[in-house]
């Protein structure tokens, strides 16, 4: 083990969660938040079609969709708690109290980045990525009772908002996370 990876796993976790509507760019800013804090990038999507894909699925097998869902949100969880610094990409509703238990039993220090764009924007750019997205998708719209789900930030930890209907500055970003997580 490198002396660094020491250092970090002895440090009491440092940990980023996105927020923000479906859509608003939290993915693509994640794993470049990752990549220039070093932090490892740990999406719940990316396991939802994985496994989606892995058990040969087919396309709006709602049912497969929901089980596989919660089989990632399981192992989004455990890869979260493994990992004393990462960038945790989902969309964590602030009214879902399973998920939101979760987020706080993290423990060490969490900074949210919430992504911040106007609804019709999101819902347009939800629509673009609905027509060729992945076979685990169950939603092809994303309508305003979606949205309000998604409307506020959790609030657990200290909030950088981030306007993403602009290109967004990455290094001014990940400085303020470095700052808030005292590194």
């Amino acid at each position: 083990m490198s002396a660094e990876v020491g250092r970090a796993m002895a440090e009491s976790p440092k940990r980023v969660v996105m927020s923000g509507y479906p859509a608003s760019g939290k993915s693509t800013l994640a794993a470049a938040l990752a990549d220039r804090l070093g932090f490892c990038l740990i999406s719940k999507d990316a396991m939802l079609m994985t496994l989606y894909t892995a058990f040969q699925f087919g396309a709006g097998d709602a049912a497969a969709s929901m089980r596989t869902g919660a089989a990632a949100w399981a192992v989004f969880w455990l890869q979260a708690r493994a990992s004393p610094r990462a960038v945790l990409d989902t969309n964590i509703q602030p009214s879902e109290l399973r998920q939101m238990d979760e987020l706080r039993s993290l423990g060490g220090t969490l900074v949210e980045v919430r992504c911040e764009c106007p609804a019709d924007l999101a819902k347009a750019r939800y629509a673009a990525r609905a027509s060729v997205g992945h076979p685990a998708q169950r939603h092809t719209a994303l309508d305003d009772e979606r949205l309000a789900l998604y409307a506020r930030p959790t609030g657990v930890g200290d909030i950088i908002a981030v306007d993403t209907s602009l290109p967004v500055d990455v290094d001014s970003v990940a400085g303020q996370v470095r700052l808030k997580l005292g590194l």
